[in-house]
């Protein structure tokens, strides 16, 4: 086997300073408190966007209603993430993004009815990280 020209070598070298600092590199994880911000696109589609800042990767998002006293909260929908490919900011209510898991399809939001959504991320299967939630009426 040849040993690898210099030109080669200097190229892969380069390609990879320059793949570092992409754009598309992976998201890291959030530490500490996430404020959430919620946005919807229009009346008409009436589509809820969760956003946070710092622009950081959460490994799940929890949307619950906010039930009267003595009532249990139902979920309804959630998204979880690997801990390797922690996803967002910028979630659409009902929307699975690529390498999350979804284990139901998101219900229907009711209009006049309040909910919370809840992101963390989880580290080690079982720590915290950083969460954050945030109270809306639909």
């Amino acid at each position: 086997m040849k040993a690898p020209h210099i030109k080669h070598v200097a190229l892969i070298i380069c390609c990879a300073s320059v793949a570092c600092d992409s754009p598309t590199k992976p998201l890291v994880g959030c530490l500490g408190d996430v404020p959430i911000e919620i946005s919807t696109s229009s009346a008409a589609t009436a589509q809820l966007r969760f956003d946070w800042s710092p622009r950081c990767g959460i490994t799940t998002l929890t949307v619950s209603t906010v039930p009267a006293p003595g009532a249990s909260p139902v979920q309804v929908w959630s998204l979880d993430a690997a801990e390797q490919m922690p996803v967002g900011p910028s979630i659409t209510y009902g929307v699975t993004l690529r390498g999350a898991t979804a284990p139901h399809i998101a219900l229907p939001l009711v209009p006049g009815l309040t909910y919370r959504v809840s992101v963390a991320f989880v580290v080690g299967g079982d720590g915290i990280a950083a969460r954050g939630d945030k109270l809306f009426t639909f």
